[in-house]
């Protein structure tokens, strides 16, 4: 847990990106909260980094609180592990699932959403394993691989992150978090792929979310 909206704020200016004041806030009160969270924004907008060192300001004594990260390709686990041990300055933080990596524990894992179901880890370790969760291209929820698992797990915290929350089906990922648009400033430049958006936002929980 962040200290104060300050700490977070002077947490994500050091990383080089710029970050708005109003973000912050939400980021900083959903985190308190301990509420499902949805983070937008494209790539290169911060989303990875706001949940490290989200993580890493989570109170704890003895070993971390045990981290689960959850997404679709084998790429995005390697950015991300490499994104958490940059800011909890540990080289040996987490280990993969996927692609032909094996690891030791499941306690801190990055896994594929393929390899986490083909294992069995949510009987095999429990739905309540797992202290912090984090689920990458979290648009995918309403598929029947994503929602079993996370309709299952029991984490104190759930952190999704997405750019792209807009399905192209048209089914929406707002019953799953709910959700407050915040329009923010810009932050890196974005490819041109995506010249809507130009900001990281916020969606929180309303209505019905995975925690009620």
């Amino acid at each position: 847990m962040f200290k104060s909206n300050e700490d977070l704020t002077n947490r994500l200016k050091a990383t080089g990106y710029f970050i708005d004041p109003v973000m912050t806030k939400v980021v900083y009160l959903a985190a308190k909260m301990q509420k499902p969270l949805l983070l937008e924004g494209p790539a290169g907008s911060g989303k990875t980094l706001v949940a490290a060192f989200d993580y890493n300001r989570q109170p704890f004594i003895g070993p971390r609180p045990r981290l689960l990260f959850l997404a679709h390709r084998e790429e995005l686990l390697r950015q991300a592990c490499d994104r958490f041990r940059h800011v909890l300055r540990d080289e040996s933080f987490g280990e993969l699932l996927g692609g032909g990596e094996e690891p030791s524990s499941f306690d801190y894992l990055f896994a594929t959403i393929r390899s986490f179901r083909s294992r069995g880890l949510l009987e095999s370790q429990g739905a309540d394993h797992w202290d912090y969760v984090v689920l990458d291209e979290a648009h995918h929820v309403p598929a029947d691989s994503y929602r079993e698992i996370v309709s299952s797990l029991r984490p104190q915290i759930l952190l999704g992150l997405t750019a792209t929350p807009e399905r192209m089906d048209g089914e929406s990922i707002l019953p799953w978090f709910g959700r407050i648009p915040l329009p923010l400033l810009p932050g890196k430049p974005e490819p041109p792929s995506v010249p809507s958006r130009s900001a990281l936002r916020c969606l929180l929980p309303i209505g019905q979310g995975l925690h009620q």
